[in-house]
Order: structure tokens, then C-alpha cells, then sequence
């Protein structure tokens, strides 16, 4: 995606860590990537910066918590093939933020993508023309970005909110 939007101030920022690919594959795979493409000042692994929570690390370099980096986030990509329930798509939502999704197996649809989010979706991870322009028409409209987001913040509420949740559990603990 970086590289098909051909724009230097363009940044990935990837907030998992190489930890998070038990043998390394997929982390060298990316790192292969990013040499090819020549993207090496705009992919960047937020490992050494994004922590659970801010503070100020050694020598007074700053921290940065997950948090920060939706905050700061244009946008989010969410191009997993495989995947749990979808925190990380939910944790785009509480932040207001539009998301490019592939629409991962089997879960995606069933538990998240039927409730009526607008994100750019994608098919078996393939990244065509009509989902690259898409993209870029939200990440250079600031105006769609906020409209997409709130959308999706509201689709949370009723869907996903601690109000729900509560709501559930009483049903379920109900004698």
C-alpha cells in the first residue's frame, strides 16, 4: 500500500514486534519488503517507541503508547489473513479512525463486518486499484477521515460498548 500511494510523507508505522513471529518468517519477509520497495524511511517497526503506555525511556528518549499511535494515525490497516476476534480493528474504531480491512476468514464477517462499518475492504488480500484509490481519497480528505471514524465510532457503541457487554452478561447470568 505504502508503495503503491507513491507519497514520501506516507509513513507505516508497524506496531507489532518482530517477538510477535515465533520463528521470524513473516518478520523477514516484511523487512525483504521494505528493502525492495525502498520504503526504509516510511515503514517503520514502532517496537523500540510504542509500549503499552507512555513514559520517558533512557537517556530521556519518549515513549509512546498504543494509544499515541492510533491518536497520531491517519488512518489504520488491518490486513491480517487470519485472526481472532478483531481487537485491534475495535481498538481503530474507539480511536475514530478509518480502516483498510481484509476480509479475513471466518471471523471478519460474521462477528464485525456485518454490523455496517465503512472501512476499504479487501478480498483474499489482494490490494487492487479501486481499494488503493479509495484509500486515498479518505487519507488525503481529513474531512471524510473524521466522518468515517465518528460512522464507526457509533457502529461500536451499539455493537461492542461495556453498555453491551453488560447488557449480555446480565441476560446470560439471569436465573
Amino acid at each position: 500500500l505504502v508503495h503503491r500511494l507513491k507519497d514520501e510523507n506516507i509513513k507505516l508505522i508497524v506496531t507489532g514486534s518482530h517477538k510477535d513471529d515465533d520463528v521470524g518468517k513473516y518478520y523477514n519477509f516484511l523487512n525483504d519488503l521494505i528493502h525492495d520497495y525502498n520504503l526504509q524511511d516510511q515503514v517503520l517497526f514502532g517496537e523500540s517507541k510504542i509500549k503499552h503506555h507512555s513514559w520517558v525511556g533512557y537517556r530521556g528518549s519518549k515513549i509512546y503508547s498504543l494509544s499515541d499511535a492510533y491518536a497520531h494515525a491517519r488512518a489504520c490497516t488491518y490486513f491480517s489473513t487470519y485472526e481472532g476476534f478483531g481487537n485491534a480493528f475495535l481498538e481503530s474504531v474507539v480511536a475514530k479512525k478509518p480502516i483498510f480491512v481484509n476480509n479475513y476468514k471466518p471471523v471478519y464477517m460474521p462477528d464485525i463486518g456485518s454490523k455496517g462499518f465503512k472501512v476499504v475492504m479487501l478480498e483474499k488480500n489482494k490490494l487492487t486499484d479501486e481499494a488503493v484509490n479509495e484509500m486515498k481519497e479518505i487519507i488525503y480528505n481529513k474531512k471524510l477521515c473524521k466522518e468515517i471514524g465518528e460512522y464507526n465510532f457509533e457502529i461500536g457503541k451499539k455493537y461492542f460498548s461495556y453498555d453491551v457487554l453488560r447488557d449480555k452478561l446480565e441476560e446470560l447470568l439471569e436465573f
